[in-house]
Order: C-alpha cells, then structure tokens, then sequence
C-alpha cells in the first residue's frame, strides 16, 4: 500500500496522470510473423507449430529453440495466452543494444505511449527517439529526464529491462517497495539467459522463484543455447522436476523440422593457428568473390589492430571501447534497412553476440566458450536460405591475451569438441549436442560455489521477513564483482568537444563521449577530475579515434602480429 501511495504522489506531482497509458490486449494480429519474399515485399507467413503451441500455453514455460526460429512470435503468443487485464510485462534482456532494440519492436506491437526501456543508459535512448521527433536538444533532455522518471514508476505496462532492474528489487534496493504493485500477476520473459555467469544465474533462479511465491508472476525462460546441466536445474528447482514445462520446435511438424534440419554452416577448424593465417584469404573473398566476412576476435585490441591491416576496404568495427554516440552510429550502419549499404568486412569482438540484425557469408572466429560461439555463428547465413552453407573458419588461438576474458577450461573443451565436428555440415542438434558436452561436468567447483551464493541469498529467499517499509539496502555490491566494473571515463583528446557541449547547454549529447573502461586501465597517476557536478573523470592517458575507439597511449601491447 506505501508504494501505491508513493507512486501515485509521484504522478499526480509530475501531473501525468491524464497520460497513463490504457492498458491493451494483445491479439494475434499484432504480430503476425512476416518475411521478404523475391519481390523484396514484406509478406505474412503462418505462425509455426511451436509458435501455436504457445498461443495455448498456460503458465510457466521455458522455451528452447535455435536463433532464427522466431523465439519473440513464440513469446508474445505465450503472452497472448497468458495476459489478463491491466497485468505488466517484463520483458528481460542482458544487453542494453538488444533492449533498446526491443523495445522498438514492441512499440510496434503495442503502441509507443505503452512501452519503455529500463537499463542505466536509457536516458540516451529516450534523448535520441526525443531528438528525431523535436530536433530541440533542450526540448529533448526534457522529454527524455520526464521519460527516464516515468519509467521508474508504475506508468508503463510493457517494461523491456535487464535483469538487474528486478534483482535491485528482490534485494530490497530503491524502489523496492512500489515494485511490488508492478510486479503482481505480471508476466516476466527472460531472454538470452545463458549469457549470465553462475552467480548471477543463482540470483536470477532465486528472484524467479520470489516472483512466483510473493507476486504470482508468471515466468517464461527461452535460450537457443542452454547446457543440459543448466536446463535440468532451472526444472527442479523452478518447475518442481516437472518436463513436459520444457518446449521446443517439433521435429514432427514439417514447419518446426524446416529450422531443425537447416543445415547453415559448414565449420573449418585451423589448428595451432591465428586469424593472422588468413589475411590473404580474406582479402581474397572481399576483392574476387565479393563475398561479406565477419571477423569475430576475443579482445578490443585485436580488433582495433586488425582495422589497420584491412583499412583498403573500409571495415566497420564493433567493440566495447567506443563512446555511446559513436556506438550508436555503427549499429545504424550495419544494420541498415538496405543491406547494400551495410559495410562488406564488420570486425567485431564479443559485442557481436548481442542480439542485432546481421547477417554474412562467411565468418571468421576466435575459439571461446561454446555458448558464445553458437551466438557468433548466429551472424552468419542467419536464414539458412542460402544456397549452400556459409563456411565459418574457427581458430584455435586468439591474437591477443584472453586470461582476463574466459575460462580456459572451457574454451579448450570447446575446441575439443568442435574439433570433431572439423569439415561438418552443422545441423542446430551438432551445436545442442556440442554445448551439452562441453558443460557435461555442470559448474566447475568455484562456479557452483558461485551459484549457490546467489541462489540461496537471505535477502531474497527471506524477502518477507527480512524487508522494513520505507528502509532500502544498497544492492550494487551484492549483484556486482566490483573487481571487474567498469568506469565511466573521458578521453583527454575529448575534453574540449566535452567541455564545449555542456557550456551550450547539452549536457546529454556531453555525455554520450564517455567511454567504458577498468579501472587498471587508467590508474590514478593518469585520472583527472572535472569541476562538473560529476566529478567527470579525464583519462590522461586515453586518446579516442573515431570509428576506432579509445587506445591507451604508451601502452605494451600484449599480441604480436609479426
């Protein structure tokens, strides 16, 4: 009741009260699955089977099913079958690309007044959207600070966050108290979940569990890629050991088994080598055979390296170490409406797996972990139409140092596996399979470790009798590995173009020139703070390129290309 109270003191003071959205009921029409045919037209095509399934579907389910079978038609049916009036939905995604992305899919479907985005950058998203609208930077930070506020409070009906804006909740941070309206009898997706570490999936398995007892939210779970292991225990200890809630494309259905069977790639493993073996080879493809090549290393480094070598033919990179407004140029590029526009050679590091239309030939990669290998693989002949497998060249060793990046149990095992798949035709059961085997043993003891730490957490597992109204507990620290947070910082070479904006006023687009970094790449010798009501941080030892992202100056390298 002290939440209800609270958010509607927030709205009637904000004077919104007359914009709350109207509450709509979703219906089949609203996304109704489409594709291109040869005429370039956009056409309907029939929900697959699967996807009906979940049109009937009641309760909690977790959905498996490979990328590219259609997972968000299969989750609106199963919303569809579940919505009853005036309930939330939740709409949890790892990446904040994959958000923003979404939640303009969903505004398509349920009217823009009703859905918004909640992750830490949301203020540049809705700046941009108020942007294009008004072209009035004051007008827009205005409407965006309005929107941000709004999407805190019980406003919206169709929310599109990342996990973290529920555990704050579970964990008693701000907030927690008006969440709890939100959250009774809501309809809560998580997408993407593999992506989490054991810790954080102990937290998540923990906080579905609360939303269940303590809400009577309704949870629906979907991956193309979850460890057996991981699927056995998420039906345990969410679904009480009960199967038949697990649901997949069936083989038997002639339209289900048409994604089963594709067959999309054909793997080539390069043993004891690097991507730096085929330079000649990718010249190759781009210059005589016209084909698009999408190069996928382990670290920003490689990346930016690898830019320099191919800079005749005009690559596109993607990484972690661009500022947001440059991030948010390239994601328009490559995934412009018209493909001829789309750079031919996307160099990339992990940042590719987020979910982003894209689409290649032929794909170079780094070993990793092999969750994150399916993704990569995802970018290539996506469809599977083409009409015959597109080769992805898979190598044993990165360029650069991974140690910080994965564990090297598991990316050996990865190659062990795949090794056997060497010259395959890969069918989606070789990669279920190959994801099986490789996390045949579950956690490594460090990692259950993890897990049971955030499964089993007081503060959620004991949410009733732990909470104080009106009392809220700082939650960062307790989600968090403060060890590998990053900092929000500024390139020396950008403090003028940083300064100049916030004199005129555009205190947003200022900070859309902050990079992400950690903290050991910038120590305190070369740290310089602002005199803003920030304290914004100067990195005197970064220098940002554009198109390039921020390098360290004076650095070591840690890769060898000779």
């Amino acid at each position: 009741m002290r939440g209800l109270l609270m958010a509607a003191d927030h709205i009637g003071s904000a004077k919104t009260e007359s914009e709350l959205p109207i509450w709509k009921r979703l219906e089949l029409t609203d996304f109704y699955p489409t594709t291109i045919n040869d005429e370039k037209k956009v056409i309907r095509v029939p929900f697959r089977p699967f996807q009906e399934q979940m049109q009937h579907y009641q309760g909690d389910v977790i959905l498996h099913a490979p990328t590219g079978s259609g997972k968000t038609e299969a989750a609106l049916s199963w919303v569809y079958a579940n919505q009853t009036e005036n309930v939330r939905l939740f709409y949890l995604l790892p990446y904040t690309a994959s958000i923003n992305a979404m939640t303009r899919r969903l505004k398509g479907v349920y009217g823009k007044d009703r859905v918004t985005a909640l992750h830490s950058k949301a203020l540049d998203f809705f700046y941009e959207e108020a942007i294009n609208e008004t072209n009035n930077f004051q007008k827009s930070e205005e409407i965006a600070r309005n929107k941000r506020s709004a999407s805190r409070e019980l406003f919206y009906p169709v929310k599109v966050a990342t996990l973290h804006q529920v555990l704050k909740h579970a964990l008693h941070g701000k907030g927690w108290d008006m969440s709890l309206f939100d959250y009774q009898n809501a309809l809560f997706i998580v997408d993407e979940f593999h992506t989490y570490d054991a810790h954080l999936t102990g937290m998540m398995l923990a906080t579905l569990k609360w939303l269940k007892r303590f809400c009577n939210a309704k949870i629906m779970l979907m991956s193309a890629t979850i460890p057996k292991f991981l699927l056995e225990r998420l039906v345990r200890e969410l679904f009480d050991g009960d199967e038949s809630s697990v649901l997949r494309p069936n083989p038997k259905e002639p339209a289900d088994a048409e994604i089963l069977k594709r067959i999309r790639h054909k793997l080539i493993c390069q043993a004891n080598k690097t991507i730096i073996n085929s330079i000649d080879q990718i010249k190759q493809l781009l210059e005589e055979d016209k084909k698009t090549v999408l190069i996928i290393v382990n670290n920003v480094s490689t990346c930016q390296k690898l830019s320099e070598i191919f800079e005749k033919y005009n690559p596109k990179l993607l990484h972690g170490g661009f500022h947001r407004e440059d991030r948010k140029e390239i994601e328009k590029s490559i995934t412009a409406d018209d493909r001829k526009e789309r750079p031919s050679l996307l160099i990339a590091t992990q940042a590719v797996e987020v979910s982003l239309d894209i689409d290649y030939h032929v794909a170079f990669i780094e070993n990793a972990p092999i969750d994150a290998l399916i993704q990569r693989f995802g970018r290539v002949n996506r469809a599977g139409k083409r009409k015959k497998p597109s080769e992805i060249y898979l190598f044993e060793n990165s360029v650069g140092n991974t140690k910080r990046i994965y564990d090297k149990a598991i990316v050996d095992e990865t190659w062990r596996v795949l090794l056997k798949l060497n010259g395959q035709e890969l069918s989606e059961q070789h990669l279920v399979d190959a994801c099986d085997e490789v996390y045949a043993k579950g956690y490594t003891e460090e990692q259950e470790r993890d897990f049971l730490i955030g499964f089993t957490h007081e503060r959620i597992v004991n949410f009733e009798k732990t909470f104080h109204a009106g009392d809220w507990a700082d939650w960062v620290e307790e989600v968090i590995d403060k060890s590998n947070l990053k900092i929000d910082v500024l390139c020396e070479n950008l403090k003028s173009e940083f300064e100049a904006r916030r004199k005129e006023g555009k205190y947003i687009e200022a900070s859309q020139l902050l990079v992400q970094a950690y903290p050991w790449e910038c120590p305190k010798e070369h740290q310089l703070k602002l005199e803003d009501k920030q304290n914004t941080l100067v990195a005197t030892n970064f220098k940002y390129i554009k198109g390039v992202g921020y390098q360290r100056i004076e650095r070591s390298p840690d890769f060898n290309f000779l």
